[in-house]
């Protein structure tokens, strides 16, 4: 009854309880609609593989959007790593012409600062002296400045250009000052020549604007003399007087025209203006003064680590097989290579790179963007080779050669590198064969041939439109004294300003390694000889001083049979040398070490020279390995031409590591 209660007044009851809740069971199931006829179990299933179908095409498409968005990521990317690069490229090429610059102006300065301290010191150093003595005068004791007056001036004879300090004069209050005795008259002397010297810094600075002035006119007026002195000599060469010993030379009838160079020069008063109306030098600094070695090996102790590069390469393609492995993503020039001949027998100890190194400077001789004759090419004017880059792949292959203690290019011309370094040569030395134009020749030959003023002319009326083609437009109203400085103008347009493109993107390729070129151009002297041929030529003193031999014991066999051999090897370096052999101290050194001449660094040691018996082998074979630089010859081989059949055959039919 309580529980009854309860719900009554609290809460009404649920359908769920007890009988209530059949009722509400039954009550539903009547209300329910029947269930409709479905489908069958065929087209249940047919649809189940619809839906799975759909499913995949939906991965499908999910996928291939995935790849393309991937891909466009990946490429975006290239995109933006190759602008960084071009970027960071040129603002390292801005950067360093900065650095260059600032060097030079920083040199100018701390010479010019130099020059004002020592004339602020000289100035201090006479005013504390003349203070010191004091000197006793009819009216007393002399004051600071009234000794100081008495002094010559010798900042005054210093420079013509250093302003003379004006004098001071006395007043009763310094001369006070100075007669006062003990720490107040030294305080005040010294506050005093402080001030002086301090207006007299500044007077100095001051005047160092007006020195620049004059040191540009100077400039100016060393070139007029210069033109005048070069035009005078021509007009003397040209007209060719008659002396009492017959034709006058070239050098003689200009004796006889007053120096106008050495009479400015005789007529300056400091070593100031000497040195200013000299000719143009090339200034030394530590760099001029270092060897080669030393500056490649701080270049290198500067770029290069410790990693090692691959390349593989073919021995009939070898630019190819570089220029492969040059367009790889892991090729970093600042590795060292590490060469692995196609089908040779060879690990790279130091020989491969030598010989890989060489063959390669050959040939990319012949990539088509050089032209004229051997050991004086010039650059092509390729159009063709320049769109492809190939003046830009040509100028890297050359630096990364030389950086790895490999040869240079010696194939250029004199004339050419000096122009590519920012030098001024000597035309007149330019061998005119060089040039790959047969007509320019024989118009450079013409102009040569002008003896007078109305050939001259005949020859402007001809050839004057091809001359201002050549950048002299002033040709016509050139006098014939000046055919010189016209042959000048033509051979720079030819071998420089026409091809100006290929040579800086030549070069470009070149600073991709560190900036090597700038490293080259300020000691153009000494890389001068891994550019250029030099008549150098190892001799068979110098080819001596590179091996050991490896003796045996004395007083055996074996060491008797060792000197016999080698008897007959002296015997033919010294038939080299006179010329009457068919090889040279090069072949046996490119079949000794794989290099053609001795590398920058020197090799990792000496080269050595090794024996074996003949009864080893059924007919003896000369060997090397160019890693260990070590030669094998037989023991016993007392003729001499015997060895140097030996000796060609091994030269000449070598043509592989492990492979004869």
């Amino acid at each position: 009854m309580v529980q009854c209660e309860d719900r009554e007044d609290r809460v009404p009851p649920s359908k769920t309880t007890l009988c209530g809740e059949h009722e509400d069971q039954s009550k539903v199931q009547r209300k329910l609609p029947e269930p409709e006829p479905g489908p069958d179990l065929k087209s249940k299933t047919m649809s189940e593989g619809d839906s799975d179908d759909s499913d995949i095409e939906d991965i499908e498409d999910i996928v291939k959007t995935a790849l393309v968005e991937s891909e466009m990521k990946l490429k975006r990317e290239r995109q933006r790593k190759v602008l960084q690069d071009i970027h960071s490229y040129k603002s390292n090429r801005v950067r360093v012409a900065i650095a260059i610059a600032k060097r030079k102006m920083k040199k100018l300065k701390q010479k010019r600062l130099r020059r004002i301290l020592q004339k602020t010191h000289s100035y201090k150093s006479n005013r504390v002296h003349q203070t010191s003595k004091s000197p006793e005068t009819e009216n007393g004791p002399d004051s600071c400045r009234a000794s100081f007056q008495n002094q010559p001036n010798t900042t005054e004879n210093a420079s013509p250009c250093t302003r003379r300090i004006p004098q001071r004069s006395d007043s009763p209050s310094s001369a006070a000052s100075c007669v006062s005795i003990g720490s107040n008259r030294s305080k005040d002397i010294l506050q005093d020549f402080n001030n002086d010297s301090t207006s007299f810094e500044l007077q100095v600075l001051l005047g160092i604007q007006a020195e620049q002035k004059c040191q540009e006119e100077r400039q100016r007026i060393l070139g007029e003399i210069l033109h005048l002195h070069k035009s005078n000599r021509v007009h003397q060469t040209s007209q060719s007087p008659e002396t009492e010993n017959g034709p006058d030379p070239c050098g003689a009838s200009f004796q006889n025209q007053p120096n106008t160079t050495q009479y400015a020069l005789t007529c300056t008063r400091s070593e100031e203006d000497v040195e200013m109306l000299s000719p143009p030098q090339q200034p030394i600094t530590p760099e001029n003064e270092m060897s080669l070695a030393t500056i490649l090996q701080e270049f290198r102790t500067e770029h290069i680590d410790g990693r090692t590069l691959i390349v593989v390469a073919r021995r009939t393609r070898v630019l190819q097989s570089a220029i492969v492995a040059l367009h790889k993503d892991y090729f970093d020039w600042h590795k060292c290579p590490q060469v692995e001949f196609v089908g040779e027998m060879a690990e790279d100890f130091g020989g491969p790179t030598r010989e890989f190194m060489r063959l390669l400077m050959k040939e990319v001789q012949g990539m088509g963007v050089f032209e004229g004759p051997q050991h004086n090419l010039l650059f092509a004017y390729n159009q063709a080779a320049f769109d492809q880059k190939r003046f830009y792949t040509a100028g890297k292959l050359a630096a990364w050669s030389i950086v790895h203690g490999g040869p240079g290019l010696r194939c250029l011309d004199p004339i050419l590198y000096k122009l590519m370094c920012g030098q001024v040569p000597d035309f007149r030395a330019f061998d005119y064969a060089a040039l790959h134009e047969s007509d320019v020749q024989q118009n450079i030959q013409r102009i040569h041939q002008c003896d007078s003023d109305s050939s001259w002319n005949k020859l402007k009326e001809e050839l004057g439109d091809w001359i201002a083609s050549c950048g002299v437009p002033q040709i016509y109203s050139i006098p014939v004294a000046d055919w010189l400085q016209v042959v000048d103008h033509i051979l720079r347009h030819y071998i420089f300003l026409r091809p100006k493109c290929m040579i800086e993107q030549f070069i470009d390729g070149f600073n991709s390694c560190g900036f090597f070129w700038e490293t080259v151009k300020n000691s153009w002297r000494m890389f001068q000889k891994l550019f250029t041929k030099g008549d150098e030529a190892l001799t068979r003193a110098e080819f001596k001083a590179l091996y050991d031999v490896n003796w045996s014991d004395k007083g055996s066999n074996r060491r008797d049979a060792e000197e016999e051999t080698m008897f007959s090897f002296e015997s033919i370096l010294i038939t080299i040398e006179e010329g009457r052999a068919p090889i040279s101290f090069e072949d046996i050194l490119v079949f000794w070490t794989g290099a053609k001449e001795v590398p920058l660094l020197g090799f990792p040691g000496p080269l050595q020279v090794d024996f074996f018996n003949q009864e080893c082998v059924d007919r003896p074979y000369l060997c090397t390995s160019t890693c260990s630089l070590t030669l094998s010859l037989p023991r016993g081989v007392r003729d001499e031409e015997v060895l140097m059949t030996l000796l060609i055959e091994a030269i000449r039919g070598l043509v592989e590591f492990g492979n004869v």
